[in-house]
């Protein structure tokens, strides 16, 4: 029997992850900045560490919405719940919007997360109920 990445690996529960570990990321930034050289952590302030969480997430949440849209609920509302926290992501990394950072970035990897839990609900509410 041919075994499909789908079968192996969770991306939605992956994707919350990212999207989890983003938004801590978001939070935890103001706080510990100071203290992060001094534990041997500054890569975590990186702007490249940063790029690489959002790049990662929003691969993982393409990947993983488009194989429940296409294989299994065929709702878009997933879709545009994430392609929405990727935009205000987006949003909040403009300099003109410095000061909102935080809570534009952080509610923009909350709609990731939702995006993902939504999208389990309904591949799992299509397998308990065939059309």
């Amino acid at each position: 029997m041919k075994r499909h990445l789908f079968d192996i690996v969770n991306l939605d529960a992956l994707g919350f992850s990212a999207s989890a570990i983003c938004a801590l990321h978001c939070l935890a930034m103001p706080f510990v900045i100071t203290l992060l050289p001094v534990i041997g952590l500054s890569f975590l302030a990186h702007p490249a560490f940063e790029a690489s969480l959002i790049v990662s997430g929003l691969l993982i949440g393409a990947l993983s919405l488009w194989h429940g849209y296409s294989k299994h609920h065929r709702s878009l509302l997933p879709m545009a719940i994430l392609s929405a926290g990727f935009g205000l992501i987006a949003l909040g990394h403009l300099e003109a919007l410095e000061r909102f950072e935080f809570f534009i970035v952080f509610f923009g990897a909350s709609c990731v997360a939702v995006s993902h839990v939504l999208n389990h609900r309904l591949m799992k509410h299509e397998k308990e109920c065939p059309h």
